[in-house]
């Protein structure tokens, strides 16, 4: 009698993971099955550990020794982009649901507790894009981080070009063409080791291009956090199927 009281009074909570009205026991958010699907979806040993691109049988990175991350002195993300990921992105960056973002800045937080930063700082969206969602996804994120560890957050680049969506283009060196040149300096970084903060890396061409310009304007160190580590699309299939073997 009493849970169905409660029940009346307190109407189910619509789990952001999967939609469904259930019980949520995380932040707000996910209900418990999505949050052991949060859980499966961390990142395994399998990875390198400076870039977070999957293992090949090589000793060496592929990804690293082709100049994966060029201007990038770390990488750092909690998970794959796949399954409930991927829905918790969706519905920061493109259904407008903030709250979205606590799950993955709480686990954005943990890898990089205890690493010292001067400033992190957002990838940022052009100004007709943001005007378009009426926010920066990956500003929510920094800010929430910055809320646990007290970094400081500045929008010290300003993005000059209005791309098209990295998503949307499946060859890597068409990627890199997309964002050349598309960002500019909009506060000093001079001296200052620089946390760059995005929802999720694929080929890593907006972050090389963004740590580029801060590397350039005098910055000591840019390391890259993101929610998510994602295959790349179409022509890259060797990095796709060792992607895959992540969770076999």
């Amino acid at each position: 009698m009493l849970n169905r009281i409660v029940d009346l009074l307190l109407p189910p909570v619509i789990c952001l993971g999967c939609g469904e009205p259930r019980k949520i026991i995380m932040g707000a958010a996910l209900c418990e099955n999505c949050v052991q699907e949060l859980e499966d979806m961390k990142l395994s040993e399998n990875v390198c550990p400076n870039c977070l691109s999957p293992k090949t049988q090589n000793s060496s990175c592929d990804y690293c020794i082709e100049g994966g991350m060029l201007n990038l002195s770390a990488a750092y993300a909690p998970y794959h982009y796949h399954g409930i990921v991927q829905r918790l992105v969706v519905q920061l960056k493109f259904n407008s649901i903030e709250d979205a973002a606590k799950p993955l800045a709480d686990a954005m937080y943990e890898c990089v507790k205890g690493i010292s930063f001067d400033a992190m700082v957002p990838v940022p969206l052009h100004a007709r894009r943001l005007q378009d969602r009426g926010y920066n996804q990956a500003e929510v994120l920094a800010k929430l981080i910055s809320q646990k560890n007290g970094i400081p957050v500045i929008t010290a680049l300003k993005r000059t070009k209005n791309t098209r969506r990295q998503s949307s283009i499946s060859v890597v060196e068409k990627r890199s063409e997309n964002v050349e040149n598309a960002f500019s300096i909009n506060a000093d970084v001079k001296g200052k080791k620089i946390l760059l903060v995005d929802d999720v890396r694929t080929t890593g061409s907006t972050a090389r291009a963004c740590a580029k310009v801060l590397i350039e304007n005098g910055a000591y160190e840019v390391a890259l956090l993101t929610g998510a580590v994602a295959p790349p699309r179409g022509d890259d299939k060797k990095w796709k199927l060792n992607f895959l073997d992540l969770f076999r």
